[in-house]
């Protein structure tokens, strides 16, 4: 009886963690209204990287109307995005096979897609064509 016992516990805390985990993954931070910097470079050439853009929006945000990265860059750019991954900004495509979006927010790596990715007032965001393998490079 007490094995049985341990097991259901130990399921329904797994359980209840998933569930903790799933909710954080999936949820859409509150983001305030200001303004944000947008830098969009290409990377293809490690030794020369090229600056496509480099940009200051402001925002409006209210419960009616959150605001997203994906809305900000709609809004500017001529984005594609596919099942919530950045794949082209204005015309430069990544097939996620030979190259990718990388984001960065105030030179750290994202950690989140345009969708819930968490940024605030002032903050510098920057989209960085990148080869695939070439995960070591820094946005700053």
């Amino acid at each position: 009886m007490k094995k049985k016992l341990i097991k259901i516990v130990a399921s329904v805390l797994v359980f209840a963690a998933m569930i903790a985990i799933y909710c954080w993954a999936n949820a859409t931070p509150k983001i305030e209204s200001g303004s944000i910097r947008i830098i969009i470079s290409n990377n293809s050439d490690h030794d020369h990287p090229i600056t496509l853009s480099n940009d200051v929006w402001t925002y409006e945000s209210s419960e009616d109307n959150p605001i997203t990265l994906h809305a900000i860059l709609a809004l500017h750019y001529e984005i594609v995005v596919d099942k919530g991954m950045l794949i082209g900004v204005n015309g430069l495509m990544a097939d996620n096979t030979q190259y990718f979006w990388k984001i960065w927010i105030n030179c750290e790596m994202a950690n989140r897609g345009i969708d819930a990715l968490s940024f605030k007032d002032g903050d510098e965001i920057r989209l960085v064509y990148t080869p695939i393998g070439d995960y070591n490079n820094h946005a700053c």
